[in-house]
């Protein structure tokens, strides 16, 4: 099988008709075409699979820790119980991804789209109940013994984030308190566990 970047140019060549189980480990597939593809259970450690179209593609208890995997499509990608524990998945369209179960441990989600996206059971990842009106999914992700908190382009530790929200200079009271609240309430819900 031929993987391709946008330009059609064949990067890779794999054995057999499916990526499924492939040994993909420090692989260079920037801008590969990979839309719907069979990746259930690849080894996908430390690849570079920046700018590629993954949409739609099955990537289910694939192996992605420490991928950059930024500014790719994921859009509608199935990544359920996936490893992406410290993936770059800055800029990366998760729409209407399946990332239930998967392990989001030390991710980049920075300008990540992930409207729509199943985070049900996903893990190193807390949803954040901002509420915020500009249609920003705010998150908790975990980053080795801290947490940092993700809001549209933001990425702040715990304290940073109150400082930012809770500062007498953050322009929105209202959004500010919103914010310092969903942060409290995530506090608390570390401490207890």
């Amino acid at each position: 099988m031929d993987i391709r970047n946008k330009s059609g140019e064949v990067i890779r060549t794999v054995e057999g008709d499916t990526l499924r189980s492939a040994d993909l480990r420090n692989a260079d597939l920037r801008s590969a075409d990979l839309r719907n593809a069979d990746l259930r259970s690849a080894d996908l450690r430390n690849a570079d699979l920046s700018y590629a179209d993954l949409s739609n593609a099955d990537l289910s208890n694939a192996d992605l820790s420490n991928a950059d995997l930024s500014s790719a499509d994921l859009s509608s990608a199935d990544l359920s119980g996936a490893n992406l524990r410290g993936a770059d998945l800055s800029g990366a369209d998760l729409s209407n991804a399946d990332l239930s179960s998967a392990d989001l441990s030390g991710t980049n989600l920075s300008y990540a789209d992930l409207s729509g996206a199943n985070l049900i059971d996903a893990r190193g990842l807390i949803e954040l109940p901002v509420g915020d009106q500009r249609g920003y999914r705010s998150f908790a992700v975990e980053h080795g013994k801290d947490w940092l908190i993700f809001a549209g382009c933001r990425k702040f530790t715990i304290d940073e984030a109150m400082d930012h929200w809770g500062g007498t200079g953050y322009p929105d009271t209202e959004r500010g308190k919103r914010y310092v609240n969903a942060i409290g309430w995530l506090s608390k819900k570390l401490k207890n566990e």
